[in-house]
């Protein structure tokens, strides 16, 4: 049974929804709200499967490969062998499907696809190969090589089914978002659609992708950077020297300094306006992992100044909300799901958006909070801990290493070269006895020995 561990650990029987209510919202509101979307598992987890192969993947869309015999296959969420370890190279699952090689006894090679159960769902030419990258909104990326020195592919897209859908053409294209992906065909750029229609000419010196402002940068021949449509009107006019796509309203633009090959920076919006005009050293996003905190988050923006570079925090208005600092301050990094990482006097501790230092600088190093409850923390290279949002150390820095699971709640701790793991309560719920271990999707894979084994709840 999975639920809020961090919330529910507490909570005894109640005797009617409205008294289950008003305790659950005390709680929440005592917590701080902070972790409460964050599902763990209860309890410690049992093994699904006694140690077996010899090596195995981290789970991925239900799915994990495995080897015995230097020959990959795949198991399910229960350790059921559902592709047999006969496979010279098998990807990772996505989509339900996972792309494969086989050699036979004479060598002869078949490259396709494997579904969920084992089948094969379609096999591809002889001279067609593909990527590690997987299944994207029904697509998969495919090549052949037409010279090995140097080496050179033409690259196409297959679909679920194994059908072409872009040819062999183009000698490289990545997926841009909403529908588009940018080709490439000598210095020749522009965009295609997911069947291969050309839906902007390849004209273009160099092109970045669509985003959800139904923009993209581009590079004109004159190497000047712009902005155009789905139609290809120009929208921003090419004027800058670098170029970003946007995220969240705004993108990056930069301007060449005179006599130095880098830029100065800024932010423009949709319509081109400069926000932040690109006069300063750097510039940064806000991250997200959580949109709770996507409007929460400031633009990081670097100055030169009279001793070392000096940082402050603008709002999306271009309104200065955290000023520019020289001295105290030795570092800034870019906000995290409402917090940033802060440097004092050689020490490392957060700030909420509005200049607050809500953990204090304690720390000789600290990773962001990309998990939006958790972060990593230490007092030296060797002492490694878990930090909660809120400043309690919910892991203390006790370890040689620390992962922490962005899905779940769950931390992976090293002592000795051995790894376990950890709930979000600090509680330790696999003991550090095992040589390596991948966790995703509710599942451990742990070697013993020489030899994996499956844990989960």
């Amino acid at each position: 049974m999975v639920e809020n561990l961090c919330l529910t650990k507490n909570i005894t029987t109640m005797k009617t929804m409205k008294s289950y209510s008003l305790i659950l919202a005390l709680m929440l509101l005592f917590v701080g709200n902070l972790w409460a979307q964050q599902p763990t598992y209860v309890g410690k987890p049992h093994m699904i499967v006694a140690p077996t192969f010899e090596s195995m993947a981290a789970y991925s869309d239900g799915m994990a490969i495995v080897t015995m015999g230097n020959r990959a296959g795949a198991v399910d969420r229960d350790g059921n062998i559902v592709a047999p370890t006969e496979y010279w190279q098998l990807n990772s699952y996505s989509e339900g499907l996972a792309m494969f090689v086989k050699r036979d006894e004479d060598k002869n090679i078949t490259r396709g696809a494997l579904n969920k159960a084992g089948e094969v769902v379609f096999t591809l030419p002889n001279d067609v190969g593909f990527t590690l990258q997987g299944f994207s909104l029904g697509y998969h990326p495919v090549m052949r090589y037409v010279s090995q020195v140097p080496p050179r592919a033409i690259w196409g897209l297959i679909n679920t089914k194994g059908e072409m859908t872009i040819p062999l053409t183009y000698d490289w294209y990545s997926v841009s978002s909403y529908g588009t992906r940018i080709a490439r065909n000598g210095a020749n750029y522009g965009f295609i659609d997911s069947e291969g229609k050309v839906i902007i000419p390849l004209s273009y010196k160099g092109a970045g992708s669509f985003s959800e402002e139904g923009l993209a940068p581009v590079q004109n021949k004159d190497g000047k950077w712009g902005y155009i449509d789905i139609n290809n009107n120009v929208v921003v006019p090419f004027i800058y020297d670098e170029a970003y796509p946007f995220d969240n309203g705004l993108a990056k633009v930069g301007v060449s300094r005179k006599a130095d090959p880098s830029c100065w920076y800024g932010f423009i919006d949709a319509t081109g306006k400069e926000i932040i005009p690109p006069v300063y050293y750097d510039v940064q996003h806000a991250n997200y992992t959580n949109t709770k905190y996507r409007d929460e988050g400031l633009l990081r923006v670097v100055k030169i100044g009279t001793i070392k570079p000096s940082i402050g925090y603008f709002n999306r208005a271009g309104e200065e909300v955290i000023p520019f600092v020289d001295g105290s301050i030795d570092d800034f990094h870019v906000f995290y799901n409402g917090l940033a990482a802060v440097k004092r006097n050689g020490r490392w501790g957060y700030m909420n958006s509005a200049g607050e230092m809500v953990i204090p600088a304690i720390y000789e190093w600290v990773t962001d909070f990309k998990h939006p409850d958790f972060a990593e923390v230490g007092t030296s290279v060797k002492n490694h801990g878990v930090v909660r949002r809120d400043g309690v150390e919910v892991i203390p820095m006790d370890f040689a290493d620390v992962a922490i699971s962005t899905t779940d709640g769950i931390f992976l701790v090293q002592v000795k070269k051995l790894w376990g793991a950890y709930n979000c309560l600090g509680e330790e719920i696999l003991p550090p006895a095992y040589k390596s271990v991948h966790y995703s999707e509710g599942r451990f894979c742990l070697q013993e020995g020489k030899l994996w084994s499956i844990y989960g709840w």
